[in-house]
């Protein structure tokens, strides 16, 4: 096992690859030497855009988009280096990462803390319900690849099964209960920075290492970086099937009109925004653009891409 620093990816559908590929550039940007694996059911050709590729390992896998979660629940398997993190793929990473990897050396896995309780109702354990127990964000994990490590994300994936594979935070509090000889380190909301959390950072995103935007419709920002990451993979992929064509002209359509400069103005007017999402519907009922949602998909039910494995 190496000790390089390794930054995973779970990308399950186009939309979650371009993202993830973004991410990682901006990784690379600030964290030299790191290496980064995406987990993907997109099948590319990594080696046709080598020089430019921000990924250095890519792990394809034969199964459906929505199953994303139960390889992320045990990502750890996945892993080659003794330190790594794992990061949820629509995010910006801003800073060096070099902190929480030294603390490794000390911890198993760090987590961010939600400061809010969840509002899903489930029992952590016997007698002690969801509202009681604190809750960490499973958007980014960092982790020492150890026995201690495997075994609570062993036993994330157990809960999650046990669950039927419908929430995965709740059942990562349940690990975290049941697996007590895990070090765990709670980190920050710098580490792991949401839109609600801009507030408690002083309304300075350049403080986060870690930019969790979520919504590239409420962060049109990202757009026309991610439309670039389309762009340089859109070229490398291995005979798509037509499913997979079908998304990504939807998706290449969704982060067009979110770098439109008139979307960038109009995001923080909510009366605008309606407005746009007006015309839009209009250029589609006239059949100038194409039917789509400025939101992104949270997965693509039942979408099965031919891929091979590692």
């Amino acid at each position: 096992m190496s000790n390089y620093h390794e930054l995973l990816y779970v990308a399950f559908g186009y939309e979650y690859l371009i993202m993830a590929a973004h991410s990682a550039k901006t990784a690379k940007n600030h964290n030299q030497g790191i290496e980064c694996t995406v987990i993907t059911n997109i099948k590319f050709d990594n080696s046709k855009i080598k020089s430019e590729s921000p990924f250095d390992n890519v792990i394809y896998f034969e199964r459906s988009s929505d199953s994303n979660r139960e390889v992320k629940t045990n990502v750890i398997k996945y892993a080659s280096s003794n330190y790594c993190v794992y990061i949820d793929c629509d995010t910006e990473v801003l800073g060096s990462l070099e902190p929480i990897f030294k603390c490794l050396k000390v911890f198993d896995v760090a987590m961010k803390i939600n400061l809010r309780p969840t509002p899903k109702i489930y029992e952590v354990a016997p007698g002690i319900p969801y509202n009681l127990f604190a809750v960490w964000n499973a958007g980014v994990i960092f982790f020492r690849n150890n026995d201690k490590a495997r075994q609570l994300f062993q036993n994330w994936t157990k809960y999650y099964k046990e669950e039927g594979k419908t929430h995965d935070q709740p059942t990562l509090a349940r690990a975290i209960f049941n697996t007590p000889d895990t070090k765990l380190l709670t980190l920050n909301n710098i580490w792991n920075t949401f839109p609600e959390d801009i507030k408690l950072l002083r309304k300075r995103i350049k403080d986060s290492r870690i930019w969790h935007y979520r919504e590239p419709n409420k962060w049109p920002q990202v757009a026309p970086k991610i439309l670039k990451m389309h762009a340089l993979l859109s070229d490398s992929l291995i005979d798509p099937p037509i499913e997979l064509l079908e998304e990504i002209a939807t998706v290449e359509q969704r982060y067009r009109l979110l770098s439109y400069k008139i979307y960038q103005l109009c995001v923080k007017h909510p009366l605008m925004v309606k407005g746009f999402k007006i015309y839009i519907k209009i250029l589609a009922k006239a059949g100038i653009i194409k039917k789509v949602k400025l939101k992104r998909e949270i997965y693509l039910d039942g979408v099965d891409y031919d891929t091979v494995k590692k």
